[in-house]
């Protein structure tokens, strides 16, 4: 909707991020620990979404605390080549990189935000460990042609908590939301965004109690409410050549993915470790 066509803003804020769910919260946790004025809109009475319902396991490797420990040998080259592979023919290949160069640096900051990790390797891959192991593999890295292209490493990392641990780990990252300043407005559904004459994006239209509300944005809006895969033009217009070829189903590839991946993040300074026989954990996070 045009922003000349709203009357009054019902709120202003810097960043508008539009669901909480692990990106979502992610983002208003970087937003608000850098300063700026944020507001959550999240449709149901609670955050969590789709990621409080997945297992829970966080693709990160290069080198992790948790690898090193179980006795795993990765740097972020070996990630990225077995990625780029992964990826198909269409890997955007920059992202990759940034990716896998920034991945321990990510896992720092779950740690930094209350996420522990029990130091032990699950040998069995599968979905997620069935205990709180904090290591598997889960992105098909011992399988041909992988294992030619890069060093075998299980990256994928299973918060501690037993079996399906997307609850436990929306929990933690909604609670390390709540130690910001953020603001978050539940039962509020995103409807539009607002764009200026310039096609900038300054704001979003939201329906809450049966009203429309809209919300500007000096600085930005951030949509992490998922769910695109059941728009047919956004899936069309930015799904990849394999994708629409059939390549990646007729390969059997795997496309590994940390929800956070693109997320601004501060990495967590100095880094305190407490470990114990079997977790490695924050300072302080019982």
């Amino acid at each position: 909707m045009a922003a000349e066509s709203v009357a009054h803003f019902d709120a202003e804020t810097d960043v508008v991020i539009v669901g909480l769910g692990a990106a979502g919260a992610a983002a208003a946790i970087a937003a608000a620990e850098a300063g700026a004025e944020t507001r959550v809109l999240e449709r149901q009475m609670a955050g969590g979404g789709t990621s409080a319902l997945s297992g829970g396991l966080i693709y990160l490797g290069g080198g992790t605390p948790v690898q090193e420990v179980c006795g795993f040998e990765d740097d972020p080259d070996n990630m990225e080549a077995f990625l780029v592979h992964a990826c198909g023919p269409d890997a955007d290949v920059p992202k990759v990189h940034a990716y896998c160069q920034e991945s321990v640096a990510h896992f720092h900051w779950f740690m930094e935000h209350g996420v522990p990790f029990t130091a032990e390797f699950y040998p069995e891959p599968s979905r997620e460990p069935p205990t709180d192991a904090g290591l598997i593999y889960c992105g098909g890295e011992l399988a041909w042609p992988n294992s030619e292209v890069a060093r075998p490493a299980p990256r994928g990392h299973h918060p501690q908590f037993p079996d399906t641990a997307g609850g436990f780990l929306m929990d933690r990252l909604i609670e390390a939301v709540g130690r910001t300043s953020a603001e978050v407005t539940t039962e509020a559904r995103a409807e539009r965004l607002v764009v200026d004459s310039d096609g900038r994006v300054v704001g979003v239209s939201c329906s809450r109690d049966g009203s429309d509300h809209t919300v500007r944005a000096r600085g930005g809006v951030v949509l992490a409410g998922g769910g695109f895969v059941f728009n047919n033009g956004d899936w069309e217009r930015t799904r990849t050549t394999g994708a629409r070829s059939g390549w990646a189903r007729e390969w059997g590839q795997p496309s590994p993915a940390c929800p956070l991946s693109s997320v601004p993040f501060r990495s967590p300074s100095p880094r305190r470790w407490q470990r114990g026989s079997s977790s490695i954990r924050p300072a302080g996070v019982s």
